[in-house]
């Protein structure tokens, strides 16, 4: 069964929505987590830790978004060079 190029570009968005939505779950458990150690009576370097890694991750969402244009603009230039052939 032959998927048609609209069909193609909406699974990549969807696939790279979920990805993006991931990531702020876990962004979100981290800082919250990460809030909870730092609170006196627990372990505040576990919490830095994961302050540190959840700063690190808010980078990554900027990266899905250009890695989902990059791969559609791919898609979107196969699909021009298989009609030139």
């Amino acid at each position: 069964m032959w998927i048609t190029n609209t069909e193609h570009k909406e699974k990549i968005k969807r696939f790279y929505d979920w990805l993006a939505i991931a990531n702020d779950v876990l962004v979100g458990m981290e800082f919250l987590v990460g809030s909870i150690l730092f609170l006196p009576g627990h372990n505040a370097t576990l919490g830095v830790y994961l302050f540190i890694i959840g700063s690190a991750q808010l980078l990554i969402r900027p990266f899905i978004q250009i890695a989902k244009r990059v791969h559609l603009f791919m898609v979107k230039v196969e699909k021009e060079v298989d009609a030139k052939l």
